[in-house]
């Protein structure tokens, strides 16, 4: 295996210094199951390598990773956010090329990132298909560091912001599995590291390009703090908020001191699932989030959401919430406005189903 990195780094602008680093990776096919790694490189001064799964990381695709090369001998608390893309070289005709591209924040629990699925294995093999040339693939990086990478020697007054954004994905992945009080861990959403002064509308073409979510379709939320302790989407962001930059809404929720932002991301699907503008929401709409608990199963699991109207009754939106929980019209079940596990699985109810609301 051959590696080759530029001999010097391009200055992207005043915050980010990049490197394209080249591996040659001979007698790929006889290359057994497992991972292999690159020789290290460096950009700005911060050690990295690639990783890959020659014969896919428990799927049948090549697998290509980036990976902080010394994460071991890391302090704790480091941090180091990278925009980078990885290629797989057609080297019959370059317009082949596989290209994908990402950005990530890596820490000692995320220390890798990449694609599992980056390029199908029957593909790769194909003879003819330019890939594999004389049994030789190769790979080629372009990572882009940020100067300031290392929190553990950051100063409170630096230029980054940590904005992480939750949504219904992760409220449906975490409750009843790993949360049941709350809605979120919002160390296990997604999170996007960039400069204080990046206007907000930037940072939502960012999360377009991120999530797939055009930005007409995204509508943002502020999170607010209750009276037990939990936290909930309080309120959509006002037009004069998006017009702000990422740093003046961190200030305005005196949040400034926390180096982070936490915001909801509220997006509505229509047919075939594509994301489509939110709809109006007037003074009078609340956003209500429904839990279902089965007591025969003792099992909690995420229902959805609606816009609703602050004056409305709960019953007007029951056939609505059967529908989201997948039940018929003539099932019962039982709206709760608070919900105690421990009460529910050892009390004796008539109705099947609970849906709580928060």
């Amino acid at each position: 295996m051959e590696n080759s990195a530029s001999a010097a780094a391009a200055q992207l602008d005043n915050d980010f210094l990049s490197t394209r680093f080249k591996w040659t990776i001979e007698n790929f096919s006889k290359l057994n199951d497992g991972k292999y790694y690159s020789d290290v490189f460096s950009v700005g001064g911060y050690r990295w390598r690639l990783l890959i799964f020659p014969n896919g990381n428990n799927v049948d695709h090549l697998s290509v990773y980036l990976e902080v090369a010394d994460s071991a001998f890391l302090p704790d608390g480091w941090s180091r956010y990278a925009k980078f893309s990885i290629a797989v070289i057609n080297q019959l005709n370059g317009k082949f090329n596989v290209t994908k591209v990402t950005q990530h924040e890596f820490k000692a629990r995320e220390s890798d990132w990449g694609f599992t699925s980056f390029l199908p294995l029957s593909e790769l093999h194909a003879r003819g298909r330019g890939y594999l040339i004389n049994d030789t693939c190769l790979v080629e990086a372009d990572v882009a560091v940020h100067r300031v990478l290392d929190w553990t020697h950051a100063k409170p007054e630096s230029s980054l912001c940590t904005i992480k954004v939750a949504r219904d994905e992760d409220f449906l992945n975490q409750i009843g599995k790993d949360f049941y009080f709350d809605l979120v861990d919002f160390d296990k959403v997604r999170s996007f590291l960039v400069q204080k002064k990046m206007p907000f509308r930037s940072f939502k073409e960012l999360v377009a390009k991120d999530f797939g979510i055009p930005v007409q379709c995204q509508r943002f939320w502020l999170w607010g703090k209750r009276q037990n302790h939990s936290c909930r989407p309080e309120r959509p962001l006002t037009r004069v908020e998006e017009m702000q930059s990422v740093g003046q809404l961190q200030k305005s929720r005196n949040e400034a001191n926390s180096a982070e932002a936490k915001l909801f991301l509220e997006v509505e699907l229509g047919q075939h699932l594509r994301p489509m503008p939110p709809p109006d929401k007037s003074e009078e709409d609340i956003l209500l989030f429904f839990k279902l608990y089965d007591p025969l199963k003792e099992e909690l699991r995420y229902v959805g959401r609606l816009l609703v109207k602050n004056s409305g009754k709960p019953l007007d939106i029951l056939p609505k919430l059967k529908e989201m929980a997948g039940f018929s019209s003539g099932e019962e079940i039982e709206l709760m406005r608070k919900l105690n596990l421990n009460h529910m699985s050892c009390a004796n109810f008539w109705t099947e189903h609970y849906i709580s609301w928060f």
